[in-house]
């Protein structure tokens, strides 16, 4: 069991968010399991909370009161909030809300990855090196796709659930499916990229949100290309290290990644031009994680337990969210009610409220409280 705190926050943000810093000023301890991911609902005013012994709880996040347990790991929600996938130690079960009741399930071992794709359609699930592809609607095997050499690092689907993206641990190759077909549409081979810098340590890949173009990225640099003209990529080439986070933001014509311990700078690209829109450079380790509160807002935590939210048009002008120790291991917004809640590698579970103004000048005082993971063996 791992000691964590039950922390009250009280948030106080001066005449612009430049430099604004947050300050715990009470802590209860608890003990409680570690957390494996942190999921909102924001339809029910919940948040699900993921332990290691996989039970899931769901908590209310305005009266911080314990609803249920469910058995498993939330992994994933539908893309329309009605529907999650938990794990469990021998199968994957679908359930929907509101009452989490289940629907269906996969059954199996070793759930390493799952996506829903943009419309919910289908249901990509990771199993060390298979990666097969689920009809939501039918709840029938689609695809089943075993790819040659490393398993999978990661996919994704593009915004009309047409192409599937793959990429691989330790390869130059990814590997472009059309759905409609089952057949390849295409293999982009880095190796022969002029620009390409290694093999793909850790190679990602991401859709626009409406558009046929794939961001992927190599050992230290990303590429933007069309799916249907080849010849239309430019390239990000602006990180001193390997590249961690690499996604479309939800305005759609902006990029951001993320370059790891030795470059943890957030950069926002224009994905048409592949140029540089503005830099985040308050991290001083590897981002670990990464959250949108809107269509400009971000809130971005690192490994050293910095936890920052900035507005993507005014980088310079951050709010520091502190209070809590620790790698951030996982955070979830719930943007409706402009929330934001972490979990470290303790098992703490915090939750902050953002101005309703968030990314532009303003003077208040806000009140954060601070969800326990669990209330059980409170000394």
């Amino acid at each position: 069991m791992l000691k964590c705190s039950i922390i009250v926050l009280i948030l106080l943000c001066s005449a612009t968010f430049a430099g604004s810093e947050i300050h715990w000023f009470k802590s209860i301890p608890a003990t409680n399991e570690s957390i494996e991911s942190v999921r909102c609902i924001p339809e029910k005013k919940s948040i699900l909370i993921s332990y290691g012994n996989q039970k899931t709880a769901e908590w209310d996040y305005e009266k911080l009161k314990l609803k249920k347990e469910i058995s498993g790991v939330v992994k994933a929600i539908s893309p329309d909030g009605k529907s999650a996938i938990f794990v469990e130690s021998d199968r994957a079960v679908i359930r929907t809300f509101p009452n989490l009741a289940e629907t269906w399930h996969i059954k199996g071992t070793n759930f390493n990855q799952v996506l829903f794709s943009a419309k919910g359609q289908f249901l990509a699930v990771q199993q060390l090196g298979m990666l097969t592809i689920w009809l939501t609607s039918t709840h029938n095997k689609f695809l089943e796709l075993q790819p040659s050499g490393r398993p999978p690092a990661d996919f994704d689907f593009s915004s009309n659930e047409q192409f599937l993206a793959i990429s691989q641990y330790d390869q130059y190759a990814i590997a472009v499916l059309d759905l409609k077909s089952q057949k390849p549409h295409e293999t982009l081979n880095a190796e022969k990229d002029t620009y390409a810098s290694g093999p793909l340590i850790n190679p990602r890949v991401a859709f626009h949100k409406s558009r046929p173009i794939l961001a992927y990225s190599d050992a230290t640099e990303a590429h933007v290309r069309s799916i249907f003209n080849p010849t239309k990529v430019c390239h990000l080439n602006k990180h001193n290290n390997f590249i961690t986070h690499l996604q479309f933001l939800k305005a759609s014509d902006e990029i951001l990644t993320s370059g790891g311990r030795i470059d943890p700078r957030i950069i926002i690209w224009q994905h048409d031009t592949c140029k540089v829109k503005a830099i985040f450079d308050q991290h001083q380790d590897a981002v670990s994680a990464i959250d949108y509160v809107n269509e400009t807002g971000i809130i971005s935590g690192d490994e050293s337990g910095q936890l920052y939210a900035w507005d993507s048009r005014f980088p310079d002008k951050a709010i520091k969210l502190t209070g809590h120790k620790g790698i951030i291991m996982d955070l979830t917004v719930c943007a409706p009610d402009n929330l934001v809640a972490l979990s470290d590698e303790k098992g703490r579970v915090n939750i902050w409220r953002l101005p309703t103004s968030f990314g532009a000048s303003t003077v208040a005082t806000y009140a954060q409280q601070y969800l326990p993971a669990a209330l059980a063996a409170v000394p």
